[in-house]
């Protein structure tokens, strides 16, 4: 008999759980599944949430920062060039 590993980051995690390794209040998780499309699966009264689709739905509201000096050191780079 084999028994398959299972790495963490393929599991379902109940809300509870997810809070703990995102950081993020179990308040905040609910909110993110009610308004802002956070996948989730509903087993009888428990909300889960598979880690890959939870991964996937951070990395698509991704933002990174642009300082705006850095935006005009750039725009001057590039003017110098041309």
């Amino acid at each position: 008999m084999t028994i398959a590993c299972v790495k963490p980051t393929d599991r379902y995690y109940d809300l509870k759980r997810l809070s703990e390794v995102s950081c993020l209040s179990v308040r905040t998780l609910r909110s993110h599944i009610k308004h802002h499309g956070l996948p989730f699966f509903r087993v009888g009264g428990k909300i889960l949430v598979f880690y890959p689709d939870f991964h996937r739905w951070m990395s698509e509201h991704r933002k990174e920062k642009v300082h705006p000096e850095s935006e005009a050191i750039a725009d001057e780079i590039l003017k110098d060039l041309l």
